[in-house]
């Protein structure tokens, strides 16, 4: 069984969100983010799977034993049509700088380039230092601006793209 909470943790395993982990997941974007989904809109979203149309894939950081594990960082990408969108990605505080976000970005888009994928957007402020140097090196590049972009802050946001055909995994 996972749970929230990240006492006593070891080593990390990378594995696919299921729908059972929509708990876990809006936990821990409620600690990270000043908006967020909850658990029911988690809970949909990784039941929809990838098959069809699309739908959002999402891979989780987990820390402990195998008696008891901890989520500690999560991505989540929306995936259709031969396109994907990083949708989120957050590690506990707890847990940064341990390279849990690079690992979960890396092993993400690994995951969805076997699906046929073949460019990956995001959208990251432009003051988020940490997050666009992570997203520079997985490979990303700056296509465009949104202005305004977040409500809460009225930040702009930084369009990054990877086309995976350029891509070194």
């Amino acid at each position: 069984m996972c749970s929230s909470t990240s006492e006593g943790c070891t080593g990390i395993v990378l594995r696919r969100l299921l729908p059972a982990d929509a708990g876990l997941v809006s936990a821990l974007e409620k600690r990270t983010f000043p908006t967020f989904w909850t658990e029911e809109q988690y809970a949909r979203k990784l039941g929809l799977g990838l098959e069809g149309l699309g739908g959002t894939v999402g891979f989780g950081a987990f820390a402990g034993s195998e008696e008891e594990c901890f989520l500690v960082g999560y991505v989540a990408l929306g995936c259709a049509a031969g396109e994907c969108e990083v949708e989120n990605i957050a590690v506990d505080k707890a847990f940064r700088g341990r390279g849990i976000a690079t690992a979960l970005l890396r092993h993400a888009l690994q995951e969805v380039r076997k699906m046929h994928t073949m460019v990956c957007y995001l959208e990251v402020a432009v003051g988020n230092a940490p997050a666009r140097a992570l997203y520079a090196g997985a490979g990303f590049r700056q296509t465009g601006l949104r202005r305004k972009y977040y409500r809460e802050t009225g930040e702009d946001a930084l369009v990054m793209m990877l086309e995976f055909q350029h891509w070194n995994s």
